[in-house]
């Protein structure tokens, strides 16, 4: 028997805490329908204390315990709570509790996961520094300025660093269980619930789903820039007039941006141009080449390469997957 413990906090969707619990009841179910004899995987919801969780949408979550108190599970996850960047600091204040249980458990040395915004949970507890971590996109510049010492993967779901685990994104929950499952069972258990429960495991990375219209009042030096880049396409502006028609000089403009760890002035003038492709990649059938020149791109071959390095997907592969092809 191997005890997975969910740590639920206040403000946690309940999806997540209970499609956690779910997975792993899969996986049992899945291993005897392969005709596995393995021991059984026991889920248990905790808390911080002695009540019930108030959930994200005001429900009660029942918990099975508190966490230290009689309950020391083999595996412990923090799923995350329901949150947007501008509420993140204001959040993670209440999270000191949580992350000094997260620490006194971690003493053990077993598996931890941090699901989403509860990353930030594992960094307060220590346990970050010089190891991987994933993050939601839009969390990313704040996780920086709080833990300059993790190595942050801007790309990644999903990290594995010795014991510790991280998954980005509200409902990457999925992917977080079935990698607990490849590591207290095995591989090929956590291919079969895929395949049983249809997951695509093989996501690809965060790059595809930053949106500048999601950050615009999060980061509104960086959404400036991308209004100006997306008002003057097909011609593409250089750092130089981006600067001046903000009424900056190009290293003003440059140091506001690293005040921010947003990225600099010229990776985000590009990043734009790959967003406007992926919009219309998702929402029309124009050719590539309409596409391609859109963005401002006058060689299409270029602007394969280009795609591809931002996104891991041809043009082609990202508009199937985008429209469900």
């Amino acid at each position: 028997m191997t005890e997975v413990g969910v740590l639920a906090l206040d403000g946690a969707h309940a999806g997540t805490v209970h499609g956690l619990c779910d997975v792993f009841a899969v996986a049992d179910q899945v291993q005897t329908l392969a005709g596995g004899r393995g021991a059984a995987l026991r889920t248990s919801v905790l808390g911080c204390r002695a009540r019930p969780v108030k959930a994200s949408s005001g429900a009660a979550i029942a918990i099975d315990g508190v966490l230290g108190r009689g309950h020391d599970p083999d595996v412990l996850i923090v799923p995350g709570c329901m949150t947007v960047p501008d509420r993140m600091a204001r959040r993670l204040g209440e999270a000191r509790l949580p992350a000094e249980l997260v620490r006194q458990y971690r003493r053990h040395d077993r598996i931890v996961a941090g699901h989403c915004s509860s990353v930030f949970v594992l960094g307060l507890a220590g346990m970050l520094e010089g190891r991987r971590a994933a993050v939601t996109w839009w969390a990313q510049p704040l996780f920086s300025q709080m833990f300059p010492g993790a190595d942050l993967q801007p790309d990644a779901n999903l990290t594995v660093d010795g014991n510790v685990v991280c998954a980005a994104g509200p409902f990457s929950h999925h992917l977080l269980a079935l990698q607990i499952i490849e590591m207290v069972r095995s591989p090929a258990l956590a291919a079969m619930c895929a395949k049983f429960s249809l997951l695509d495991r093989a996501s690809p990375g965060q790059n595809v789903f930053r949106s500048s219209e999601l950050g615009r009042e999060t980061y509104p030096l960086t959404y400036q820039i991308e209004t100006i880049v997306r008002e003057r396409l097909p011609s593409v502006p250089t750092v130089e007039a981006v600067a001046e028609s903000l009424a900056m000089t190009p290293r003003t403009l440059q140091r506001r941006l690293q005040e921010t760890n947003a990225p600099r002035a010229k990776q985000t003038i590009d990043r734009v141009r790959i967003d406007v492709a992926k919009e219309l990649l998702e929402t029309t059938e124009a050719s590539l080449g309409v596409v391609s020149e859109a963005a401002g791109y006058v060689d299409p071959a270029n602007f394969r390469r280009t795609f591809r390095k931002y996104t891991k997907l041809s043009p082609s592969s990202y508009r199937r997957r985008s429209q469900g092809r």
